[in-house]
């Protein structure tokens, strides 16, 4: 489908909407770059694309067409760029690759000004020099090492972009350099600052970096930079380039100016945990009116008060200006951003439960966060407690003294095992299609470190029936809150025949190292019912994580939450519900960055996690830079996380949910956190399908990476590629086959490591034949023949009619017939 939608004659579809042909060619680009497919994309862009979605196919395609579609202004501009493209002017996918493996991170800034074209994107002498001007973020320009020992280099190179400014007329070119500009100018000092005459068409050109001017720059005083502020748009994104703390500050300085209010008010969705100094803001908001506000200011003001811990006075209608608020900038605001707010602000248990109950009368129970919004009053109103702990509120109540002390704690078992996790043996009763299943593992040699079992088999057979048959015997069943959506949708029973009449009860039993079998029975009698001996007082037994084949990447879901919380078992719905998403990587990272400057476990982990991220993905640098997470491939530049291969973001997406996953439950049950926590980690994994949208090079080392950075973390994981069981050891492999209707198991029995992948196919795989197609064993019998001079009458038809079989394929042997010779007596 993918192949037949690449090449325009999509099946199924009568008709291809116009704006997806665009998309298409572009994506047809991205799988084939050559110069051709570049001219097509870029004319499908310039027919059928309107100019208002350029930047999200900007976004999301590599180099060649995010430089055309960031300096082109019209169609007309895309159609001579494409024409360029088509006569070879811009090079082809081999002088692209060549020149990109030769650039720097940060590249020569006066270079790249000298060789700025406005009419031609680059070209192939260009490209082997600097990339392309518009190919790289205004850091690349601005934050040069070099750039950054002295005053004199950066009040240089703002002259050098000044005068570049002032000579070019591309609007597109003139938005970069004045970024790149301004970027400089404010960490001038104020002498240096004087000189470069361009400021105000700087701010002009690229009003939303006014950003870069908060907090203020030493070189303004306040009344010039308070008519800085004045003379710039309200921004419709987020554009922080300083601290929370620092914005406070600002905020403070500039006397609630909106431009300063709003890029707050942005920064809380996202960065709410890095303010520390809430008192501050909590003490500057109190009573803070502002004279002749504007609807926008005020319903800002107040979502600002909601978060320093005070109450609106006329919830409805903040609740309707926050509408408004919405509908007028889209880009910018949403509910989510009120659920994130009341989640980390300051406002009181029984505040934030009268404004969810509201809100969720507002949005409707329709809305895609309705859920969200419910879960969220549940868990505030468990978590409200009577305050009777509270030396006041037994004063006020006047109940008989003496006040309680403290409060009682809570005891939780300890839910982390001291030693890996180890399953000796799985036996499955009329599950799904299986009748009878029984798999006996060996332990690990070493007790102290975790297991690995590997699951083939063909589709169909029940691999991941397996998986989720662990699920539902290490999991309280009775306890609804912890189970994801599509976890009891289909019948996990088997189907009986038309011989069976009684209804069939289905068996999981799960036996752990400790002995213990744990069973979970499945009986229907009207209505299905779940019975578990020994019975579960816990949500897990011990930390349990599953992946479906279908869990997303690291980019999560469109909303960008990080949901750590136990409410609809966010750990295992990717294997039971198909539009389950994982944690929002990028944005859990930058939680993590922004922690690692306050505490020194909160450092300890983000190192940790860096590391051991770079180890899997095998890269040579992570870094965070403007919110943003940076990957650098060994002999690349660095690219943003989420633009880097499915492969690259469905690997890290599972290993940094699971990472995130098992320090929140580390936090909860108080397991110390130390710089080789990875190496500690305890608990079990299960992943459909472990090698997915994996190179086999990295299938061959995904097993043993894994091995390495997680050793006392057990895993059962799905394979269907055989170059990925080179990590796993004989007894580890498990290969289901039917036979006379019933699911099989065999153990593994020869090393993969130690086996060619022909060997590896026919002992794991079951295929015997090294030509998975015919013509190869016809080409392969036709060798032979040709070469053999004595050859019979028979071997010489089919020497005829094996050389007919190849000419119809088109197939030509490329050798000589050596004539037959008779056998003398």
């Amino acid at each position: 489908m993918l192949q037949e939608t690449l090449t325009g004659e999509p099946s199924g579809l009568t008709k291809v909407p116009a704006v997806w042909k665009a998309w298409i060619a572009a994506a047809k680009f991205e799988v084939e770059p050559t110069a051709i497919n570049l001219s097509k994309a870029l004319k499908a862009v310039a027919s059928w694309l309107p100019i208002q979605s350029w930047r999200p196919l900007q976004w999301r395609s590599s180099w060649p067409i995010a430089v055309c579609l960031r300096l082109a202004t019209t169609s007309k501009d895309l159609m001579h760029y494409a024409d360029l493209a088509a006569t070879g002017q811009l090079g082809d996918i081999s002088d692209w690759s060549s020149a990109q493996e030769s650039w720097q991170i940060h590249v020569d800034l006066d270079l790249s000004l000298n060789l700025i074209d406005e009419g031609q994107p680059w070209t192939k002498d260009t490209i082997k020099k600097v990339p392309p001007f518009m190919a790289l973020p205004y850091w690349a320009y601005a934050e040069s090492p070099r750039l950054n020992k002295s005053q004199g280099a950066r009040l240089n190179s703002a002259k050098k972009i000044e005068k570049s400014y002032f000579k070019v007329s591309s609007p597109n070119i003139r938005n970069v350099l004045a970024e790149v500009g301004l970027a400089l100018i404010r960490q001038l000092g104020a002498k240096s600052a004087k000189d470069i005459t361009a400021l105000s068409g700087f701010l002009s050109t690229a009003p939303e970096n006014i950003a870069f001017f908060i907090p203020r720059p030493k070189w303004l005083n306040r009344l010039e930079w308070i008519k800085l502020l004045d003379t710039a748009p309200l921004p419709v994104e987020l554009n922080a380039y300083s601290s929370a703390d620092a914005l406070i500050d600002a905020l403070s300085e500039s006397n609630f100016h909106p431009i300063v209010l709003r890029s707050i008010v942005l920064m809380l969705d996202i960065h709410s945990g890095y303010i520390s100094n809430l008192e501050k803001l909590q003490e500057m908001t109190n009573g803070v009116e502002i004279p002749n506000m504007q609807l926008t200011t005020k319903t800002e003001l107040t979502i600002l008060k909601i978060f320093s811990g005070h109450f609106p006075a006329n919830i409805d209608d903040f609740l309707n200006d926050f509408a408004v608020l919405i509908n007028e900038y889209p880009n910018c605001y949403n509910w989510g951003i009120l659920l994130s707010i009341l989640q980390t602000g300051r406002l009181k248990a029984s505040q934030v439960s009268v404004l969810l109950s509201k809100a969720i009368e507002k949005v409707g129970l329709h809305h895609h966060l309705s859920s969200s919004f419910i879960r969220q009053l549940r868990d505030t109103i468990q978590a409200r407690s009577s305050e009777l702990d509270d030396h006041w509120t037994w004063t006020r109540l006047a109940l008989p003294m003496p006040s309680p002390q403290s409060a009682p704690q809570t005891h939780f078992e300890p839910a982390i095992p001291k030693l890996p996790v180890a399953i000796t043996g799985i036996e499955l009763h009329d599950l799904r299609g299986i009748h009878h299943l029984k798999l006996d593992f060996s332990l690990p040699s070493d007790n102290g470190k975790g297991q690995w079992i590997v699951i083939l088999g063909p589709n169909g057979i029940g691999k991941t029936t397996i998986l989720g048959s662990l699920i539902l015997a290490l999991r309280n069943t009775k306890d609804p809150v912890i189970w994801p959506k599509g976890a009891f949708a289909n019948s996990w029973q088997r189907q009986r025949s038309v011989a069976e009449e009684l209804p069939v009860d289905t068996q999981i039993v799960v036996s752990l190292r400790d002995d213990i079998q744990h069973r979970t029975l499945i009986r229907s009698n009207g209505s299905t019912s779940f019975h578990q001996i020994p019975e579960k007082n816990r949500p897990r037994l011990f930390p349990l994580f599953a992946y479906g084949c279908r869990r997303g990447s690291a980019l999560g879901g469109a909303s960008r939450q990080v949901d750590l919380m136990d409410d609809g078992g966010p750990e295992i719905a990717t294997l039971f519900d198909e539009g389950a998403s994982l944690i929002h990587a990028e944005t859990w990272l930058l939680q993590l960055d922004g922690d690692a400057a306050k505490t020194s476990k909160s450092k300890i982990t983000f190192k940790a996690v860096i590391t051991a991220l770079k180890i899997l993905l095998d890269v040579e640098a992570v870094c965070i830079e403007d919110r943003q997470v940076w990957v650098t491939e060994k002999g690349r530049p660095k690219l943003p996380l989420s633009s880097m291969s499915d492969g690259y973001l469905t690997s890290a997406g599972w290993f940094l949910d699971l990472m995130a996953r098992w320090l929140a439950l580390a936090e909860q049950y108080n397991e110390p956190i130390k710089a080789n926590f990875l190496e500690q980690m305890r608990g079990l994994v299960l992943i459909d399908e472990i090698d997915l949208h994996l190179h086999p090079r990295w299938q061959i080392e995904i097993i043993t990476r894994t091995r390495k950075l997680l050793p006392r973390m057990s895993f059962i994981v799905t394979t269907h590629n055989p170059v990925t069981l080179v990590g796993a050891k004989a007894e580890e492999i498990w290969m289901l086959s039917m036979e006379s209707g019933q699911v099989k198991a065999t153990c593994g029995v020869e090393s993969p490591m130690l086996l060619t992948g022909g060997q590896i196919y026919r002992s794991y795989f079951d295929i015997q034949d090294i030509y998975p197609d015919g013509l190869g064993r016809a080409l392969q019998r036709y060798s032979f023949l040709s070469g053999y001079a004595l050859r019979n009458d028979s071997e010489e038809e089919e020497l005829v009619s094996l050389k007919t079989k190849l000419t119809n394929a088109n197939i030509e042997p490329g050798w000589d017939v050596v004539p037959r010779k008779e056998i003398k007596g």
